[in-house]
């Protein structure tokens, strides 16, 4: 009975996407239409469910793996149950997340204006949430707008590149936390975690310092909140 299940879901996906499929007979029915019935494909598992709202306005982008997977591990944190675009014996009625999304430069949060590093470094600078709980300091990388499947909505994801923050023992502001500075080193990271626009905090402000600031072999970045009470942390 799987296996049959599987054959319908992946015959459902032709007929949805094959434009010989949504020819019109003098009757103005399509083949699509006459072979599932409306109930059975607003359940199913739909491909062309991926093009819809403003994403079917605006350019598609194949979703790098790396932010592809990311986007997968949050929503698995956040108790989401979605499957991948190429994963084998989907069923009906199947969470999908789409492959392909609209790429953003800029998104507004909080009465604030978040942009990925190439368009606004100073914008791209964040502190927010993990999807695990606690917080984390990173630099937006990419903005995506995923199209709706067939039952929810559309959403923004954010794909950050974090930052490691200097170990207290030889953080000097480890002694001034009146401050509210934090030292983070100024290098590249191979992780990347996507969050969502809700997870946003605040913007950083940043000040790059050279290798051998604070007696450190390495650049850092001191960095503080503009946060200042606006949004709970």
């Amino acid at each position: 009975m799987l296996k049959q299940i599987c054959r319908k879901a992946r015959l459902a996906v032709k007929l949805e996407t094959s434009p010989a499929c949504q020819l019109k007979d003098c009757m103005g029915v399509s083949l699509s239409e006459t072979l599932i019935p409306k109930a059975a494909a607003e359940s199913s598992v739909s491909a062309g469910a991926f093009v819809t709202g403003k994403a079917a306005k605006a350019g598609h982008e194949l979703v790098p793996e790396n932010d592809y997977r990311a986007i997968l591990f949050y929503l698995m944190m956040r108790g989401e149950q979605h499957h991948r675009h190429d994963e084998q014996g989907l069923l009906f009625g199947s969470h999908v997340l789409s492959p392909t999304a609209v790429p953003l430069t800029h998104i507004r949060q909080h009465g604030r204006r978040f942009a990925t590093q190439h368009v606004h470094e100073g914008n791209s600078m964040v502190w927010a949430r993990l999807p695990a709980g606690g917080w984390f300091i990173g630099c937006i990388q990419r903005l995506w707008l995923v199209p709706a499947s067939v039952a929810e909505r559309e959403r923004n994801f954010i794909s950050i590149m974090p930052l490691d923050i200097v170990p207290q023992e030889i953080s000097p502001y480890t002694q001034v936390p009146g401050l509210g500075c934090q030292l983070v080193y100024d290098r590249i990271s191979a992780a990347r975690v996507v969050i969502e626009p809700a997870d946003l905090i605040s913007h950083l402000a940043v000040l790059r310092r050279p290798n051998g600031t604070f007696g450190i072999k390495a650049p850092l970045m001191i960095v503080y909140s503009l946060n200042d009470g606006r949004v709970a942390e």
